[in-house]
């Protein structure tokens, strides 16, 4: 789409776009843009965004404003920012918006000519999965795994580190993304594969205790498709709250279950309330225990907010964790980290200790 006298577009038609008609998009005139993210169900929030723009302007700047309307006011109060990426920099920056309304935020940006990605948290595709892959292709220390299912359409993708592969110890497997709009986990779980990689001292300090299991995105299908909670189409399940034995997750989780004693299961989301981290499915004592040892190992742990008063996860829900824990009896946790104040490096640090905390808590249950 094309307004005033510069060349500025708005990409709705690629994989993980939301909104992904291009009819959701109202030029206003002056790069101004009205956008209207879609919801995944009737009664539900559009939570999620992501455009690209396009600018076309020479070798000048352009200001251009969006006016994101999610026609939905109760979590409006908390969707404070965009964040803003040029293509070939790679460096996400947030930028705070004003309210007009009771549904609109308004966000004026300030853009170089070229390719831009504007989204309501930093981006995590499955092509930043593909280049994590291309780290541990030599397969010496980290052994990536392709897992398949009778539904959804794109493979998990698994990163195993062991300290022989197929050895048989005690793992801990770590989620991230079942919910696809919130990257943290991905980022959080991606800094851990690299620190795994290339630094040898923290790999070892990972392996004295368990072996481990990542997946860094849970929910390819939706991650792929733009959506919010659910794990393909709209109109599809979320794995936090259904159990899916058919899809690719659930034939990783039914391996591991056969052949693997599974001591931990951590599942890393991220939420809109910026000024607090989230911890929860952990019994008192070890939430306690937990949350002493990530205040001590990371400076930038915000206040935590005790998810389920320190109650269990119940198996009521059907989502993997319940699954898990059932069969195994596996420490379980979930955590929520906010990107508010927070960058990309930031959240890979706040991964990399919550595996040190999180493991230390399980070895001591």
């Amino acid at each position: 789409m094309t307004t005033g006298a510069l060349d500025v577009r708005l990409l709705t038609g690629f994989p993980g776009a939301n909104p992904s008609d291009p009819g959701r998009v109202t030029p206003m005139g002056d790069n101004t843009f009205t956008v209207y993210p879609f919801v995944e169900s009737g009664g539900g929030a559009a939570y999620h965004f992501r455009c690209d723009m396009l600018l076309d302007c020479g070798p000048s700047w352009a200001r251009v404003e969006l006016k994101l309307d999610w026609q939905e006011p109760h979590y409006m109060p908390l969707r404070e920012f965009v964040y803003h990426c040029p293509e070939e920099k790679g460096e996400w920056i947030a930028h705070p918006g004003t309210m007009e309304g009771e549904t609109v935020r308004s966000f004026p940006l300030e853009l170089g000519p070229g390719r831009h990605f504007v989204c309501a948290q930093p981006r995590y595709g499955l092509e930043n999965l593909q280049r994590l892959e291309g780290l541990c292709q030599d397969g010496h220390v980290v052994r990536v795994e392709t897992w398949k299912g009778d539904l959804g359409r794109n493979p998990v993708k698994s990163f195993e580190l062991s300290r022989g592969f197929d050895s048989g110890r005690d793992l801990i497997l770590v989620m991230g993304r079942a919910h696809p709009y919130e990257t943290a986990g991905s980022f959080c779980l991606d800094g851990v594969v690299r620190a795994a990689v290339t630094d040898e001292e923290y790999r070892e300090e990972l392996l004295s205790k368990f072996d481990w299991v990542f997946v860094p995105v849970a929910s390819p299908d939706g991650v792929v498709e733009g959506c919010c909670r659910l794990g393909a189409a709209r109109g599809g399940l979320d794995p936090c709250r259904s159990w899916e034995p058919e899809s690719p997750l659930g034939t990783l989780v039914r391996h591991l279950l056969r052949n693997r004693r599974i001591r931990g299961y951590l599942d890393i989301h991220s939420w809109m309330h910026g000024d607090v981290d989230g911890v929860g499915y952990l019994n008192a004592l070890h939430m306690r225990r937990f949350t002493r040892l990530m205040d001590v190992s990371y400076s930038g742990c915000k206040p935590w907010k005790h998810r389920l008063r320190g109650r269990v996860i119940p198996y009521r829900m059907g989502g993997t964790m319940a699954v898990v824990r059932k069969r195994s009896g596996a420490v379980c946790a979930g955590l929520e980290y906010p990107w508010k104040g927070r960058g990309v490096e930031c959240m890979e640090r706040l991964g990399r200790c919550t595996m040190r905390a999180f493991a230390e808590t399980v070895a001591r249950a």
